[in-house]
């Protein structure tokens, strides 16, 4: 199988969190209310006061495509499956050539726990799945999969084939599997041990159903650095096409994360190397920038080495750490990206009531290339 296009457009969850009854967030935008048109959306906002569910929604979203993983994370969420009966259901559109050349448009049910909404025929004509509803199934304690169909298992194969993902440089979008990118509201970034530098692959470059992002513990391997690091001898082994994969990490940095124009990414030619940030003829290291600083650039340098051509960009209070005139630059980088690669979606939650207008007011508008929705939760 290979999969075009990976769309949500709904997020069911029932005794999860402070979620006891069925709630249903729809990632669906009305684009002709007349003609009942509506479109998957590419930007979402979802906004509410302290304890309301946020987090728990973008933990629900992103346990669901951990669960196709070899490797499982866990989520605090779990123990409500277990305990409560608490149930998930995130439902994707799918559209895809199977391995019989044949094209196949359908609704793909991620479920954690039990089933919570079965479309009818003219739901799936509305929402031009011309090949019907695939569900997978997991077990409670989200350790392996327990029921799956014919379009299912073959969707199952190509995430399995995801081990032959190779790294071919920053924001490439020729891999085509789904990915989640899911930043965590405790991101933190810690200086990396310095007796353990050595150059090596980072241990989380690979392709995943779903990465997530949260405090840094001092790991070399899956350090920043080290990623900065790697990518100079990609550049310079012979090992691959792309000479300039540092220089376009610099490039990326320089202009969307460091906020001083003075202030720039380099790199000592030590041994090992070092990447290094040069101030006014100074120099000091990654971790010695600002804290906002060092979000922007986890979140901005891990989506550019990770994203596929189906990457959906989860962040927890994107405005953490930051300025309000840094969180507005941010949120501007991020919807820049969206709109230049197309298989880029940003969904976030945040408590700047700014930035909430914001999300608010892209929702009102149409725009071909920046589909946006929003949700406040008001009460559950």
């Amino acid at each position: 199988m290979i999969i075009d296009r990976f769309e949500p457009i709904a997020l069911r969850v029932e005794r999860i969190g402070p979620f006891d009854e069925i709630y249903n967030l729809d990632f669906m935008k009305i684009i002709d209310a007349n003609a009942e048109e509506k479109r998957p959306t590419r930007l979402f906002l979802l906004a509410s006061q302290n304890a309301k569910g946020k987090t728990t929604l973008l933990e629900a979203f992103a346990l669901t495509m951990n669960m196709l993983g070899r490797s499982k994370a866990s989520f605090s969420i779990q123990e409500d499956i277990i305990n409560r009966g608490g149930r998930i259901q995130l439902d994707v559109r799918v559209t895809a050539t199977l391995d019989n050349n044949n094209r196949a448009s359908f609704i793909l049910s991620l479920i954690a726990g039990e089933m919570i909404y079965d479309y009818l025929p003219d739901e799936l004509d509305e929402l031009s799945t011309t090949d019907g509803q695939a569900t997978i199934i997991s077990n409670p304690d989200i350790e392996r999969v327990i029921q799956k169909d014919d379009l299912a298992n073959e969707f199952l194969w190509a995430i399995e084939r995801g081990d032959d993902w190779s790294f071919k440089g920053l924001f490439n979008e020729e891999f085509n599997l789904p990915t989640v990118l899911f930043f965590t509201a405790d991101r933190a970034m810690s200086r990396p041990p310095s007796d353990q530098i050595v150059i090596a692959k980072p241990q989380n470059l690979n392709y995943q159903p779903c990465h997530i992002f949260s405090r840094e513990e001092g790991d070399w391997r899956n350090s920043i650095d080290n990623l900065l690091c790697w990518l100079t001898w990609l550049s310079e082994d012979g090992t691959s096409s792309d000479k300039s994969h540092f220089k376009k990490a610099c490039n990326t940095v320089n202009e969307l994360v460091i906020d001083d124009s003075d202030k720039r990414l380099k790199l000592l030619k030590r041994d090992p190397p070092e990447p290094y940030i040069e101030a006014s003829g100074k120099y000091h290291r990654l971790d010695r920038l600002s804290s906002g600083e060092l979000s922007r650039l986890q979140i901005i340098l891990r989506t550019a080495s990770l994203m596929t051509s189906n990457t959906i960009l989860i962040i927890d209070e994107l405005e953490l750490h930051l300025h309000p005139i840094s969180q507005h630059r941010l949120l501007d980088e991020l919807i820049s990206l969206v709109k230049q690669y197309s298989g880029l979606r940003l969904y976030f939650t945040t408590h700047s009531k700014e930035i909430v207008e914001r999300g608010i007011n892209f929702s009102t508008r149409f725009d071909e290339n920046l589909l946006a929705s929003h949700r406040i939760i008001e009460q559950n």
